[in-house]
């Protein structure tokens, strides 16, 4: 009887907006941080009046070593297109012409932004007020679990989805469960928070009615993550956000977080043969074919003048 009572005086009620801010303030600004990561972006848009839709599959690989106030940026990305169809045509170039220019990895905190120009290799830090992108990778990492595809993919400031969410969902009580988690339920919305973890919300979803007779929902919006505890802080470790048809995946291995990045310590060349297989097998053909001409240059008798 007596562990009974322990367990109902820890694991207290919580409200739901309660819950919002603690996963708002719990989270570590992250001033620093070292990862590996793959993302698979599946996009699929349709205008109303279906005069364009578009269906593409972009697999990007690649690393970051983040330092904001030592200035350290290394960015190493390869981007593969894997599928694009659509109409009309004119669309579908203008995509893959925008693909071809290059697949902007954009870093995103509290008041500005990181833009990585993968053709000029330079790194671009200015305030929030740059329109986003369809072919960007948005790291909004502290905004996962609490927006989904659209607030990310549209940088809306914190402040503003915890606003959204506050005005959209009641301020119900929650109970939080032997586990650590923390659910919210309505007809048109889900929420998990690991309140042992951070209070991320490791799930949400939202769906929307799309017939009454017969009463029928779908998915709207959604995120999922897998956490992992890094030098103390809690990140995700897997991310998958989805709006309609739309999926982006993201799989983070981190090395460290919040610690100064000493670029001594970057091994550029172990990270692209890590990372970057496909592109350490292009640079060494390369080196193997210069060889080459050079061994027929040597070989081949000069005229005589």
């Amino acid at each position: 009887m007596l562990s009974a009572i322990t367990t109902l005086l820890i694991i207290a009620p919580i409200t739901l907006h309660q819950l919002f801010d603690r996963a708002v303030s719990s989270r570590a600004e992250l001033t620093s941080f070292e990862l590996d990561f793959t993302c698979t972006q599946n996009l699929n848009q349709q205008s109303n009046d279906n005069v364009y839709e578009i269906s593409s599959e972009v697999n990007t690989v690649g690393s970051v070593r983040f330092d904001h106030l030592s200035g350290v940026v290394l960015v190493r990305q390869k981007d593969e297109l894997i599928k694009l169809d659509g109409k009309p045509q004119s669309f579908i170039d203008e995509y893959r012409a925008d693909f071809n220019s290059g697949n902007k990895v954009r870093y995103i905190t509290e008041t500005e932004e990181y833009i990585w120009e993968p053709n000029s290799q330079t790194m671009v830090r200015k305030p929030r007020d740059a329109p986003p992108s369809y072919l960007e990778l948005p790291f909004y990492l502290h905004a996962y679990g609490l927006g989904c595809l659209h607030d990310i993919r549209s940088l809306s400031p914190l402040e503003q989805i915890l606003h959204d969410l506050k005005q959209v969902h009641p301020d119900v009580e929650l109970k939080v469960d032997s586990e650590g988690i923390a659910h919210f339920d309505t007809n048109l919305s889900h929420f998990a928070f690991a309140t042992k973890q951070g209070y991320w919300p490791i799930r949400q979803t939202q769906w929307k009615l799309v017939s009454s007779d017969p009463l029928k929902y779908e998915v709207w919006e959604g995120c999922e993550m897998q956490l992992v505890d890094v030098d103390k802080c809690w990140v995700p470790s897997k991310v998958k956000l989805t709006n309609g048809k739309s999926v982006t995946r993201f799989d983070f291995e981190w090395i460290s977080v919040n610690k100064t990045v000493d670029p001594e310590t970057i091994d550029v060349r172990a990270i692209e043969s890590e990372l970057r297989v496909e592109i350490a097998k292009e640079v060494e053909e390369k080196a193997r074919e210069s060889e080459r001409n050079l061994r027929r240059e040597n070989k081949t008798p000069r005229s005589n003048k």
